[in-house]
């Protein structure tokens, strides 16, 4: 007995020597090192919860995230009370978005420890991922009551009251925490989210200029050398304007090329391929430069979503000088069929970008919208692009709508297609600023807290005159929109129907 006692106590120290090794290593960020100590310390005590829990995080950061989740699955089976395997574990599973999933281990976190450091912020963003706005806030709340420094809970708890489409009581935790962190650049960032949406441009393009500092924004500001244009007149300069974030950013502010255009003497216009030959098209542009490509010489530079501040933009002077994008090219062989003159032609776009932050909210299914694609005396033309088209062949027999995606490689072919149609009927996204762009009748679908460029309360654009808003009355409903899209779309097909007998 006294053998086998001594024998538990060496295998005992063995598996606490290479865990510490293995801590120490980790600490000294020399993981595949500690990755070796610390399945050792595995092999000889498999059964210790901590020894797995720690195998765990070192797997997580050296990117094997399957294989440290079944770690922390086996400490927790060891150890249910076992904090830090809770906690990491529902951060693996919000990093793949498996929010449902995390928000039992936060939860458990917090029964086990109330004291634990950044759970409550965690949780509060896996319930508002989920849906579970009122929960997501009190979290929030409550966090801010603990922490009442912590700007990071200020600006989150402002989102969650955002999505709830409490604008105004948003807008007094995002400037509280621009006044905890001024130089957090998230946090002038929602400041200007709420100001803009509220169409307070005059602050509202100043904070927008904090979106250059954000993770992930901003690099090619920071490679450039070149000095920032502000808006003077010399005719002697070559402006690059570049392109930034989303294709939709872009067709909205690049009504903005012309103005910019007459204050230098060549303005170059950076964008990505995709936008290219649509961007042909504008007027004020002396070269395009693809996204990629070397540049040319030019003597200073701005970002594109910076012009409106750069005019100095309000409500009452936002630039519209009518159709500012239109097909380019040949598209001789792209005609839609002659259709008898009563007969409306709809094209539509159910679904945006999957890895928009939003896309949640703002894309539809398509049988969401079956009742409205039965209407007798219209034609439904598909624009949607990308995977959700799949959604087409199994509804294939219920909807008799025509696929365009074949022949749509770029913005530009979409734009042959939108200016063939009588109407468009499209999702937030950038279809729909396209359609705008060109002028052409069209109707968009908002979630409930919508994108700040739609403002609040209102049917149309200052944007785009050809525009309509359809609002969700409530968080995530759909079918109200659609019912009310229906009943307008009935009236214009009796509108059309009407146009023969009236000319004849």
């Amino acid at each position: 007995m006294a053998d086998k006692m001594r024998a538990e106590d060496g295998v005992e120290s063995r598996a606490a020597r290479e865990f510490g090794l293995g801590l120490q290593a980790f600490s000294e960020r020399r993981l595949d090192c500690a990755r070796e100590h610390m399945e050792r310390a595995a092999a000889f005590q498999g059964r210790v919860a901590r020894y797995q829990h720690g195998l765990g995080v070192i797997l997580r950061e050296l990117g094997e995230y399957r294989e440290a989740e079944l770690c922390f699955e086996r400490a927790l089976i060891l150890d249910p009370g076992h904090v830090e395997a809770h906690y990491d574990w529902g951060c693996l599973l919000s990093r793949d978005e498996r929010f449902e999933a995390a928000i039992p281990h936060f939860e458990a976190v917090l029964l086990l420890r109330d004291d634990f450091p950044q759970v409550r912020f965690n949780l509060g963003n896996a319930l508002r991922k989920t849906g579970k706005l009122r929960q997501a806030e009190e979290c929030y709340r409550n966090l801010a009551h603990r922490e009442p420094r912590n700007a990071n809970a200020q600006g989150n708890l402002g989102i969650v009251l955002r999505d709830q489409g409490r604008i105004d009581e948003a807008l007094v935790h995002w400037k509280h925490a621009v006044g905890l962190a001024p130089e957090n650049p998230e946090a002038h960032w929602n400041l200007a989210y709420g100001l803009l949406a509220k169409g307070e441009y005059a602050r509202g393009w100043k904070e927008f200029e904090w979106r250059l500092k954000t993770e992930g924004n901003g690099l090619r500001q920071r490679l450039l050398t070149q000095p920032r244009w502000t808006g003077e007149a010399d005719s002697s300069l070559t402006l690059l304007v570049h392109t930034e974030q989303g294709a939709g950013d872009s067709i909205q502010f690049a009504r903005y090329i012309p103005l910019a255009a007459q204050r230098v003497k060549r303005l170059m216009l950076g964008c990505p391929r995709e936008l290219s030959r649509l961007f042909d098209s504008l007027e004020g542009v002396h070269c395009l430069v693809v996204e990629g490509d070397p540049l040319p010489h030019f003597d200073c530079h701005v970002p594109l979503l910076s012009l409106p501040g750069v005019f100095e933009t309000t409500l009452s002077s936002i630039p519209w000088p009518g159709c500012y994008l239109k097909p380019s090219g040949s598209h001789t062989n792209m005609r839609l069929p002659r259709l008898s003159r009563s007969l409306l032609r709809v094209g539509i776009v159910w679904s945006g970008n999957s890895r928009h932050a939003n896309d949640r909210n703002r894309s539809t299914h398509l049988r969401d919208w079956l009742p409205l694609l039965s209407l007798p005396g219209t034609t439904f033309y598909s624009l949607q692009v990308g995977p959700q088209t799949s959604e087409m062949a199994r509804l294939a027999s219920e909807t008799k709508m025509i696929p365009l995606h074949p022949w749509i490689g770029d913005f530009a072919d979409t734009a042959h297609w939108i200016e063939q149609l009588d109407l468009v009927i499209s999702v937030d996204t950038a279809v729909a600023h396209l359609a705008g762009a060109m002028n052409k009748r069209t109707w968009v679908m908002l979630p409930f807290s919508p994108d700040w460029r739609w403002l609040l309360d209102r049917q149309d654009s200052p944007w785009y005159p050809s525009l309509r808003l359809f609002r969700q009355p409530s968080l995530g409903d759909w079918t109200s929109v659609l019912t009310d899209i229906r009943g307008e779309l009935e009236r214009l097909i009796r509108e059309k129907q009407a146009l023969p007998a009236m000319s004849a």
